[in-house]
């Protein structure tokens, strides 16, 4: 079974969150410290852990930004590599790698259950996030 957790994105002070738990009641995030102020809901953006790991070991979550490998003789130097977003879609109950291909196009891929959720650990490495690092997926 994965572990459930998650992370946020502070819209406000545009920095990443440990989140704790989440109070639905009161509309806000425990951050894992006691000292640590909560925050509201409506001023983040949560973000659901995959289960997985990348080729170094890193935890892979929503929103993360990632270099995918596609052939097995392929180099990361050589730049013989795709862009991807991590996004869960709700409707599949999947998560997902919106690929951002050289040529400016997209593409949708399963993270689990494809060549690429196969071979995940050997062939992604988590290089950003969507709220820090938005131009790694700005395309050529």
């Amino acid at each position: 079974m994965r572990e459930i957790k998650f992370r946020a994105w502070d819209k406000i002070g545009k920095w990443m969150i440990d989140v704790g738990s989440i109070d639905w009641n009161n509309n806000c995030i425990i951050r894992p410290k006691p000292n640590d102020y909560p925050h509201t809901l409506d001023s983040t953006e949560l973000m659901q852990y995959t289960g997985l790991h990348d080729k170094n070991g890193k935890e892979i979550w929503e929103g993360d930004i990632v270099a995918i490998r596609r052939e097995n003789d392929g180099t990361w130097e050589s730049g013989d590599c795709e862009r991807a977003e991590i996004e869960y879609y709700g409707e599949y109950g999947a998560f997902v790698l919106t690929i951002y291909t050289v040529f400016g196009g997209e593409g949708y891929e399963s993270l689990v259950g494809s060549e690429v959720g196969k071979y995940y650990r050997e062939r992604i490495e988590v290089i950003g996030n969507i709220y820090e690092n938005p131009e790694l997926l700005e395309t050529k």
